[in-house]
């Protein structure tokens, strides 16, 4: 009886034993997850600004951190800045992903889908565009593929721009230009068609490289890919 009471007595510890290890395993997984996913939103942030949130799988993350390799990894961010584009939200995927230490990643492949509100890109048009624009208003027209651009105050100039890509730059292709009364100090100096270059996307961080550009309804959407 004694010595049946001691085996279940064992059997209770290394229950116990077990247990503790496996929550220690868990916590330690779940550290390592927290660690990671603290240093690829830093990673945005250093990029693009703005906040991300980060989905790592679920395979496990410590038996791949041993080789600095992680599983699939997605992120979601906003608030993220290019240059003169501002207020741009966008979804990533990145294949074979790797973490280099601090907040430095790489991928094999990647494909971000970014997209920027009209009001994103109205400093980037004030930018490209000559002329004394200081302020203007975007309106996307998405049934056409163009944007409206109205030069404040009102009524000084209204053009029509069909934007798109030119291998890494964001283009404005000047499709209609009315301009109204002229107003005193103001030199809209666009009184006919041209292409005028709004961003440069070269040099963007994983390789990612302009795709496609669309009008939407809130402003446009790019695709930026690795693969080519």
């Amino acid at each position: 009886m004694a010595r049946s009471r001691r085996r279940r007595s064992r059997a209770w510890v290394w229950l116990v034993v077990l247990l503790v290890l496996a929550a220690l395993a868990v916590g330690a997984e779940l550290l390592a997850r927290a660690v990671v996913k603290d240093r690829i939103a830093a990673f945005v942030a250093d990029e693009w600004g703005g906040t991300a949130e980060v989905s790592l799988g679920t395979s496990p993350v410590i038996p791949r951190l041993i080789n600095r390799e992680l599983a699939t990894v997605e992120i979601d961010a906003q608030g993220l800045s290019y240059r003169s584009m501002t207020g741009a939200s966008a979804h990533a995927e990145l294949t074979d992903a790797r973490w280099l230490g601090g907040n430095d990643i790489s991928a094999a492949s990647a494909v971000m889908d970014v997209d920027v509100p009209s009001e994103g890109l109205e400093q980037a048009i004030v930018d490209a565009l000559p002329g004394q624009l200081v302020d203007v208003e975007v309106i996307p027209l998405p049934e056409t593929e163009q944007l409206e651009v109205r030069a404040q105050p009102e009524g000084a100039a209204t053009l029509v721009v069909t934007p798109g890509l030119d291998g890494d730059s964001v283009i404005a292709e000047i499709d209609e230009v009315d301009v109204g009364e002229q107003l005193p100090g103001l030199d809209v100096e666009i009184d006919q068609a041209g292409t005028y270059r709004i961003s440069d996307l070269s040099g963007l961080p994983l390789g990612l490289r302009a795709q496609q550009l669309t009008v939407t309804g809130d402003g446009v959407s790019l695709n930026l890919d690795s693969s080519s």
